[in-house]
This record gives structure tokens, sequence and C-alpha cells, in this order.
């Protein structure tokens, strides 16, 4: 559950990180609905 917490602080960082440059914006939106969708395949897994 802890990885979790520690996945998504990582994904608002880069969030955060990307809106900074709007041409990394749109290739960084693609990936993180996959990161997401990984994330949440692991939590089901482990629950």
């Amino acid at each position: 559950m802890q990885s979790l917490q520690l996945a998504i602080k990582l994904i608002i960082i880069n969030l955060s990180h990307f809106q900074k440059t709007q041409s990394g914006k749109l290739i960084w939106l693609g990936q993180e609905q996959k990161v997401i969708s990984k994330i949440f395949l692991a939590s089901n897994t482990t629950l």
C-alpha cells in the first residue's frame, strides 16, 4: 500500500513538472495513462 502512495506522489510530481513545458505535456499524458493503469493493476493484485 505504501508503494502505491509513493507512485501517486511521483505522478503528481511529474505532472507539476510537465505542465511547465507544453511540448512535453502531450507526450507525458499518453504515458501517464499507461503508468496509472499499471499501478491500479498492481494494487488490485495485492488487494
